[in-house]
């Protein structure tokens, strides 16, 4: 190695990376063919951001030795933090390729793996480390997150509970631990997690909110507003807590809760992020008063400020429509009949968001033979794996499927909701996107019963405008958007109706709100469930409940949000155009 090349690499390492660099240049006019020297400008050209002329320093080096292992692996990283993530999986696949020992290369390979959605390949390449690493907290947290993502729980409990054994106070793997006991119903479990994460973490506004969050979902409505204040009293622009705060109590014109929020809207150094938060709290706020107008206006801003990172397409959404309906045709639907899965265990929820789907999980829930899991992701995961092992997407892998192909779907499904609740005779799945997959439904489990939470198109595009989701509905930000998705979903219903004419049962939350021992009698009937007077006492029943409207849920029924949408009338003038 030439002495200048040594002095080069010593000021690299000290972090003069001005003066290496023009050694680096000198030593590369005068013997341009040194890929030793060219790995080691495009490494300070990494450090230093320039990540296109690290690129091409890197591509120079492997054009020469397509066998540099280290090379490979850098060039991965810098992919990889361009977001060109699939070019940055095969470059750190040909690192591991050439050097099957390393233990670095296998972490960043599963982070790329992770952040491009392939879970299960995540899951195998954090384990590809941690056979090397395994006292690494980090790669068992990791593990854990890619098998929560890929809906295995009890595998991700398990790497997280072994994160938790090298780093007990693990703040994150607590967090990720007590929302994957949840997902699983685990409430209590769940609870204790979350404390623990608490008095380990107490200056941790995370771990204040999460609690929070459990005792809310759990009805305990006191304790969860006791943990908010201490949270907001310490940490008084946590707009997520003051909007959770918000949908928990309800407000007068004088509180001071109210002037509270506006303070803190009104700092000049608040991120956009914050600042929709804390608009749909004081929207709720004003609403609570009566006050429509500035409700409106609040909500209004806030609707802008989400709307502005996220993107629907309407005619893409269209698009979708128009080839579902084409390929669930009545002759596709009648040839395919019969062929699925026998179970009666499952009770699919559909609908639009805020339609009173979960006042309808909670009445299914308090019955004796029936579990609540909430909104599932299992059955979409069945397609995706549909939709990677034909080559085409919804709905057109549908359309090739032949007769046994539903009979797997259906079982993979069962299997999937069986985890949660092995001991449960019937299972509500409350994924409301699944309205979209009716005639899947119906061909792989013919046994499910589907039910179809109405609610007046104004009403529930209005209660949407109102929410701030916790998962992204690019739909519900703009009042033109939310109309158009309305129309689509409802030509959809319309079509499954057409197609398969008593397959679904409709409830209406007004009617549900006007007469609801009449209602409850004919849901149970159509899911062949025998009478049980408890269901009429829903809001007793003590369950996890993670929804928008969990504080709703946990009280008896009331009209006042029927027809609520006549006090906003004269704002609503895109919605109603849109839905006309």
């Amino acid at each position: 190695m030439p002495k200048q090349f040594q002095d080069a690499l010593q000021l690299h390492q000290q972090g003069e990376l001005a003066g290496a660099e023009k050694i680096y240049r000198e030593l590369l006019r005068d013997t341009p063919d040194t890929p030793d020297v060219l790995h080691a400008l495009g490494v300070l050209y990494q450090q230093k951001g320039e990540n296109a002329d690290a690129v091409r320093c890197f591509e120079e080096v492997l054009q020469r030795n397509p066998d540099a292992a280290d090379t490979h692996f850098n060039l991965g990283a810098v992919l990889h933090q361009q977001g060109k993530l699939d070019a940055a999986v095969q470059s750190y696949r040909r690192a591991i390729a050439l050097e099957p020992e390393s233990v670095d290369i296998p972490y960043n390979l599963a982070g790329a793996l992770l952040a491009l959605g392939r879970f299960e390949e995540a899951a195998t390449a954090y384990r590809a480390f941690l056979d090397r690493s395994p006292d690494n907290p980090a790669g068992h947290y990791n593990l854990g997150l890619a098998l929560t993502k890929a809906h295995r729980f009890e595998a991700a409990i398990a790497a997280y509970r072994t994160a938790l054994e090298r780093r007990p106070a693990f703040p994150e793997a607590l967090s990720n631990l007590g929302g994957v006991l949840l997902e699983m119903g685990r409430a209590d479990e769940a609870l204790a997690v979350y404390r623990h994460a608490f008095e380990n973490n107490p200056d941790l506004a995370e771990a204040h909110y999460n609690l929070g969050n459990a005792l809310m979902g759990l009805g305990r409505f006191e304790e969860a507003e006791a943990l908010f204040r201490n949270a907001i009293g310490r940490w008084p622009d946590f707009a997520a807590v003051h909007l959770r705060l918000a949908n928990l109590k309800t407000f007068s014109p004088s509180d001071p809760d109210i002037a509270a929020m506006e303070t803190e809207l009104g700092k000049p150094d608040l991120g956009e992020q914050q600042k929709a938060t804390f608009c749909f709290a004081v929207g709720k706020a004003y609403e609570d008063c009566a006050d429509y107008d500035r409700a409106f206006d609040y909500f209004e801003k806030g609707n802008a400020l989400k709307h502005a990172t996220l993107a629907f397409d309407p005619a893409g959404e269209e698009a979708r429509t128009n080839r579902i309906i084409a390929t669930f045709n009545k002759a596709f639907l009648s040839e395919k009949e019969g062929t699925g899965a026998a179970s009666d265990a499952n009770i699919f929820l559909v609908g639009m968001p805020r339609s009173g789907a979960a006042l309808i999980e909670q009445i299914l829930a308090t019955h004796s033979g029936v579990y609540g899991a909430g909104e599932r992701l299992e059955l979409r995961d069945c397609i995706r794996q549909l939709d990677k092992a034909s080559g085409k997407k919804f709905p057109e892998a549908a359309g090739d499927m032949k007769s046994e192909d539903f009979a797997r779907l259906g079982e993979a499904y069962i299997d999937a909701m069986a985890r949660l609740a092995p001991d449960a005779p019937h299972v509500v799945d409350k994924g409301l996107e699944n309205f979209r997959h009716i005639g899947l439904i119906h061909l792989a489990l013919p046994n499910a019963k589907i039910v179809h939470a109405k609610r007046n198109p104004f009403d529930v595009c209005l209660a949407n405008y109102k929410c701030l989701f916790d998962g992204e509905r690019n739909f519900a930000y703009d009042l033109t958007e939310l109309g158009q998705y309305y129309k689509l979903y409802e030509r959809l219903m319309n079509h499954w109706h057409a197609m398969l004419p008593g397959r679904i049962f409709d409830l209406a939350y007004e009617d549900l709100i006007a007469e609801p021992e009449i209602q409850i009698r004919r849901l149970l009937d159509f899911c062949a469930l025998p009478w049980e007077a408890e269901c009429l006492d829903f809001h007793k029943t003590e369950r996890i409940v993670q929804a928008t409207s969990v504080a709703r849920v946990r009280r008896p029924m009331t009209p006042e949000a029927v027809r609520r949408w006549r006090k906003y009338e004269h704002h609503l003038t895109p919605l109603l155009e849109a839905l006309a």
